[in-house]
Formats: C-alpha cells, structure tokens, sequence
C-alpha cells in the first residue's frame, strides 16, 4: 500500500494537496472553486 499525494500549484498560485486514494476516485473539491481545474 503506497501512499502518493499529488500536490498541485494553479495558475491562481494557490497549492492543492490531493492524496493518492482520493484522486483516483474523485477529483478534489478545492479545484472546483477555481474553475480551472487540472483533471479537465
């Protein structure tokens, strides 16, 4: 079991910390505040 977290700067210059287990099954929520989300 292998623990990744993906941690994702936007143009916005705000830092996502998204684990591994929850960007395969859903897309982070903080994104969608953005509208410019990466997994689009």
């Amino acid at each position: 079991k292998a623990e990744t977290t993906f941690e994702w700067t936007l143009p916005g210059g705000e830092t996502v910390r998204t684990a591994g287990e929850r960007l395969l099954a859903r897309p982070a929520r903080r994104t969608e505040r953005t509208g410019d989300s990466p997994w689009r």
